[in-house]
């Protein structure tokens, strides 16, 4: 059998696109350490990237915005248009 995934995605109400899940172990500043990806869609097919922790210096804003420009990028032709 195989093993369940137990990672507990959830969505950021105020920024589309942004999601992050708790680390179980890992701690930043006495809080459990959030992991944040975004997920956006081109051409029918759903795309997601990990970008990093909240420890690394992550703000959800600056993920927002990073997303939003990458996603302007594609639009238009131009470079970067994903995070890797």
């Amino acid at each position: 059998m195989k093993a369940r995934n137990t990672t507990e995605w959830k969505k950021i109400s105020s920024t589309r696109g942004v999601r992050y899940y708790e680390h179980a172990t890992r701690k930043y500043k006495g809080n459990p350490d959030k992991y944040y990806s975004v997920r956006w869609y081109r051409q029918g097919n759903t795309l997601e990237e990990g970008i990093g922790w909240t420890s690394e210096g992550w703000k959800v804003a600056e993920i927002a915005d990073l997303r939003h420009k990458l996603q302007q990028n594609y639009k238009s032709g131009e470079d970067p248009n994903t995070f890797a």
